[in-house]
C-alpha cells in the first residue's frame, strides 16, 4: 500500500519451508527522485510503532541513490531511525535495484542477521510478488456489475467482474513499485531480441503513466533514444493499427480476464511473449503464468445467475466505458461553482504568486506562493497581528519558524510585534527548526510556530514531531502565511494533525490563505516540454526560449506562464475587467495575473470535482463508468485567451476528451476553427494553447473533426510569421519529427 510521504510499502513473510520461517519483511520501495530524509524517518517510524513490529526492514532504492542514502543514514534526522531499530532490535537494511530489476546492492544499517542477504535475494520473485498482491488487491481492482447485470468486455466475453488496474494507480509511488516489477521482463525481452527498444505501446492511456515510469527507470542518455509511449486503443484500435516494426516495441496491457488481448496483440505484432506482458489477469485463465500478477477468480463470476437473466452492460473504447451511461458535460458558473476562498485567495496573494518554478525544491510547483512579499504584505501583517494579539497567550517562551528565508522573517515579524505591542521579552532570536534540539524549551510555556508557505506541510510536521518529545505540556500556537496543496483534504489533514496531542495540550492553528489546485497542475507543463523537445529544430524564436524555461523549470517572468500571442509571439495573455470569480474593481487587469488566473481554474475545477455539497449536475465527477468533460460552452463563456488557457490546463484530460461523442466533438472543433480564425486578433489569442492540447491529446476529439481542424491550420497559417510557422510546427505540416503522444 502507498505509505505515504512518496513510498511503497508492504509486508512479506519468510515462508515455512526456508530457515527463518514466519520471520516478517516489512518492505519500503522508494522511487527513483529526490529523498526528504524527514517523509523517510516518518514512514519507518510508523512501522516501528505499527501493533506488529517486522523483525526486518528494507528500504528497496534504485542503486544509483544507495550510497547517498546509506549516507543519510548515518546523520540527522535518519540516525534516529537507526537507533530506534536497535532500540526494537529490528534489523534494517538496505538494498539497490539496477535497471534489470536485480537487486545489485545490500548494506545492513542496524541490528545484522546471519545469512539474511542470501535469503532475500533467493526470494526476491517471491517478495516482488507479494508487492502485487498489496498493490492489487482485489476490493480494489474488481469492479462488479450492479445486481441483474452483467458485463461485456471489448472482446465479447460477459463477466460479471471487471478489472481494472488503473483504479490503484491513484499515487506516484504506486505506479513506480509497478513499473519496478515490470523491469525483469524488460530485460527478458533485451535478452532475446537484442535490438533497440523503440516504442512502449499500451492498451490504455489509462495505464500511460505506468510506461512512463518504467520508460524512466529504464534510462537513457538523451531524450531522443528514448522509446516512445503510444496507445493502440484497446481492442478496436488493435484492428485498425498499422503493425509495428518488427522487435522494436514492448506492449503492456493492463488487463484480461482470459489473456485474449495479449494472444491478439502477439498475432498482430507478430512478436514473441518476451515483447508484452499484461498486468492482470484470473488464475487458470490461459497463458495466465504469461501475466505480471494473477487474481483469485470471484466464485459467481459466471455468465448465469441465480438472479434470473442478467441485462447487458456494454464495455467499450480504451478507457472501458459502459455504453449506456452518457457522457456528463459540467459548465461552469458563478451561481453554482462561485468559490468565495478562491477569490479571496486571489485578491491577496495576486502580487506573490509565482509561475512554473523549480528552484531546487523537492516538488516542481506550477505555481508557487512567493514567502519574501507575502510576509511583507500589509493586509497579511494585519491578520497577523490579530492572531498575535487572540491566540498567543503571554506566557509565550519563543518563536519556531520553518527552515526557509521567509519564515525566518516572518519569526521575526512576530517577535518584534509580540514585544513592541504586548510587551512580551522574548529571546534575541527565532529558533530554526533545524536548531531545534539544540534549544533550552520549557515543556510548559507556551511556543509559536510560524511558517510563510507551506503545501502539504511536511516541514510543520516535522516541526509538531519533534515538539513532541521537547514540549509537551506547555500550549502551541501555527501561524501559516499559506497553503496551496493538491486536495482540500491535505488543508484539514494538516490542521487536524498538528492540532493532535495525546496530553490534550491547547494547540491552535490559523492560515492566512488556502487554496486546493488539484494534481493535475504539473502535467500540461511536463507534456508541453516533452513536446517541444521533439520539435525543437523547427521552433521559432520565442518558442525556443520558452523551451529553455521549461527545460530548466523557471518561467522567467510572471506574465510568462500561458503560451504567448501575436504574430511575432510577443505578446502575453491578458486578462481584463469583470473576470466572475474576482470581485470586480478590486484587481488590476493585464497579463500580470497569469499565475492567479491559472491558480484560479485549478482550484475551481478541483472544487467541482471534490465538494460534495454541489449539485448532482454541477459536480465534476460522474457515477461508475461515466464520462465527465467540461462543457465546450465553457471556452465560450469565458472568451479571455487567458481564461481559456488557463482552463486547458487545469483540467484532466479525461475532461476534455470529446472523442466518443459526434455533437460534443463537432462544438468543439467548430469552436476551434473560430480560435484559428482569429488567430491575430483577441478573440483567438490562445490559438497555441488550443494547439497545444490537440497535438498532445489533452484534448480530443473525433478522427474526422482533428482531421478537419488540422485541414483548417494547414489552409490559414502560410504567413511566414512565428505565430503561423508555430502552429505549422506544432500540427507537423512541415519536415518535422513524430511525437510520442
Amino acid at each position: 500500500m502507498s505509505a505515504g510521504y512518496g513510498f511503497f510499502q508492504f509486508r512479506w513473510v519468510v515462508p515455512d519451508s526456508s530457515t527463518m520461517s514466519g520471520t516478517s519483511v516489512q518492505v519500503l520501495f522508494k522511487p527513483p527522485e529526490v529523498l526528504d530524509p524527514n517523509f523517510m524517518m516518518e514512514a519507518i517510524t510508523k512501522m516501528l510503532a505499527s501493533v506488529l513490529v517486522p523483525d526486518v526492514i528494507i528500504i528497496q532504492a534504485p542503486l544509483d541513490e544507495v550510497t547517498v542514502l546509506k549516507q543519510q543514514f548515518s546523520k540527522l534526522p535518519l540516525q534516529q531511525v537507526r537507533a530506534r531499530c536497535q532500540a526494537k532490535r529490528v534489523s534494517l537494511n538496505l538494498v539497490g535495484y539496477g535497471r534489470s530489476g536485480k537487486w545489485e546492492a545490500f548494506h545492513n544499517l542496524e541490528c545484522p542477521i546471519p545469512r539474511l542477504k542470501d535469503l532475500l535475494y533467493k526470494h526476491k520473485a517471491e517478495i516482488d510478488s507479494a508487492g502485487l498482491a498489496e498493490l492489487f488487491k482485489p476490493a480494489d481492482v474488481l469492479v462488479e456489475a450492479p445486481t441483474g447485470f452483467t458485463f461485456v468486455k471489448p472482446s465479447g466475453s460477459r463477466l460479471r467482474y471487471f478489472i481494472r488496474p488503473e483504479e490503484v494507480l491513484t499515487h506516484s509511488e504506486n505506479v513506480q513499485f509497478l513499473a519496478y516489477c515490470l523491469l525483469p521482463r524488460v530485460a527478458l525481452r533485451e535478452a532475446a531480441i537484442r535490438t533497440s527498444l523503440r516504442t512502449i505501446y499500451v492498451d490504455s492511456m489509462a495505464i500511460s503513466s505506468v510506461a512512463f515510469a518504467l520508460r524512466g527507470m529504464i534510462g537513457s542518455a538523451t531524450t531522443a533514444d528514448q522509446p516512445r509511449i503510444e496507445s493502440f486503443h484497446s481492442h478496436k484500435g488493435l484492428e485498425a493499427m498499422t503493425r509495428p516494426t518488427e522487435g522494436e516495441s514492448f506492449c503492456i496491457i493492463s488487463a484480461s480476464s482470459s489473456m485474449s488481448l495479449e494472444r491478439a496483440w502477439m498475432k498482430k505484432a507478430k512478436c514473441t511473449p518476451n515483447e508484452v506482458v499484461t498486468l492482470l489477469t484470473f488464475k487458470e485463465a490461459e497463458d495466465c503464468n504469461q501475466a505480471l500478477f494473477r487474481l483469485e477468480r470471484p466464485v459467481e463470476d459466471e455468465n448465469g445467475s441465480a438472479l434470473g437473466p442478467l441485462k447487458d452492460i456494454r464495455i467499450v473504447g480504451e478507457r472501458f466505458l459502459p455504453e449506456r451511461i452518457g457522457i456528463k458535460k459540467v459548465l461552469l458558473s458563478k451561481t453554482h461553482h462561485d468559490l468565495p476562498l478562491v477569490r479571496d485567495f486571489s485578491e491577496a496573494l495576486t502580487t506573490v504568486l509565482l509561475p512554473y518554478r523549480g528552484n531546487g525544491m523537492l516538488r516542481t510547483r506550477p505555481v508557487f506562493v512567493d514567502g519574501g512579499p507575502l510576509v511583507a504584505d500589509a493586509k497579511f501583517q494585519e491578520w497577523l497581528r490579530k492572531n498575535l494579539a487572540q491566540r498567543v497567550p503571554v506566557s509565550i517562551q519563543g518563536v519556531v519558524h520553518q527552515d526557509d528565508a521567509a519564515s525566518h522573517t516572518l519569526a521575526q515579524i512576530c517577535r518584534h510585534i509580540l514585544q513592541s505591542e504586548h510587551g512580551v521579552v522574548l529571546p534575541t532570536t527565532p529558533v530554526s527548526a533545524a536548531d531545534l534540539h539544540k534549544a533550552s524549551i520549557d515543556a510548559t510555556k507556551s511556543l509559536l510556530v510560524v511558517a510563510a508557505v507551506v503545501g502539504r506541510g511536511a516541514k510543520v510536521l516535522s516541526i509538531s514531531r519533534d515538539l513532541r518529545e521537547l514540549h509537551d505540556k506547555g500550549a502551541r500556537t501555527y501561524l501559516i502565511g499559506a497553503q496551496l496543496s493538491e486536495f482540500s483534504e491535505q488543508i484539514d489533514s494538516l490542521a487536524n494533525n498538528l492540532k493532535f496531542s495525546s496530553s490534550k495540550t491547547n494547540i491552535q492553528v490559523a492560515v492566512y490563505k488556502k487554496l486546493s489546485i488539484g494534481s493535475a497542475a504539473a502535467q500540461s507543463f511536463e507534456n508541453e516540454t516533452e513536446f517541444l523537445v521533439a520539435r525543437q529544430d523547427h521552433l521559432p524564436d520565442r518558442l525556443l526560449g520558452r523551451l529553455e524555461e521549461l527545460r530548466n523549470l523557471n518561467i522567467a517572468s510572471v506574465d510568462g506562464i500561458f503560451l504567448p500571442s501575436g504574430v511575432n509571439l510577443d505578446k502575453a495573455l491578458e486578462l481584463r475587467k469583470d473576470f466572475a470569480y474576482w470581485a470586480s474593481g478590486k484587481y488590476n487587469p493585464g497579463a500580470h495575473n497569469g499565475v492567479a488566473v491559472f491558480a484560479t481554474a485549478c482550484a475551481l475545477l478541483q472544487n467541482a470535482r471534490e465538494n460534495s455539497k454541489l449539485d448532482v449536475e454541477q459536480r465534476l465527477s460522474g457515477v461508475s463508468f461515466q464520462q465527465v468533460v467540461l462543457h465546450p460552452e465553457n471556452f465560450a463563456r469565458y472568451n479571455d485567451g487567458i481564461i481559456q488557457a488557463a482552463l486547458l490546463r487545469a483540467a484532466f484530460p479525461s475532461e476534455l476528451d470529446y472523442s466518443s461523442d459526434e455533437e460534443l466533438s463537432r462544438g468543439m472543433k467548430d469552436f476551434i476553427t473560430k480560435v484559428f480564425q482569429s488567430r491575430n486578433r483577441a478573440q483567438g489569442e490562445a490559438a497555441l494553447e488550443f494547439a497545444l492540447a490537440l497535438t498532445t491529446e489533452r484534448m480530443k476529439l473525433c478522427p474526422t473533426d482533428w482531421s478537419d481542424v488540422r485541414d483548417t491550420v494547414e489552409n490559414l497559417a502560410q504567413d511566414s510569421n512565428e505565430l503561423d510557422t508555430a502552429l505549422r510546427v506544432m500540427f507537423d505540416l512541415q519536415d518535422t519529427p513524430s511525437s510520442g503522444f
